[in-house]
């Protein structure tokens, strides 16, 4: 129903150290894997914040596509490779 707010299934803050973005590309991996299926499932709506990625990196939103996983697209907008530090994601699944 628009306009409902509607209630997280799963919301949980992670420690995370995602691999190096080639420059000008997307990488899709997996910031949380053992979820309960309960609380991620396809078709599923997944909210990502990682409030210290670096400059030039993006968050992009990827479909859940295996129940219990939890992937995390980031974008390199850069013309070179950033390797991010390792930081806190909040993934939060609705």
């Amino acid at each position: 129903m628009p306009g409902v707010a509607q209630s997280p299934k799963f919301h949980q803050k992670v420690v995370f150290d995602p691999v190096s973005v080639p420059a000008n590309s997307t990488s899709v991996q997996n910031v949380l894997t053992g979820v309960r299926k309960l609380f991620a499932m396809p078709g599923d709506h997944v909210l990502i914040d990682a409030p210290n990625l670096e400059s030039g990196l993006e968050i992009v939103r990827v479909p859940i596509t295996t129940p219990g996983t939890i992937p995390v697209g980031i974008k390199n907008t850069t013309g070179a490779a950033i390797n991010p530090a390792s930081q806190t994601f909040y993934v939060t699944v609705l």
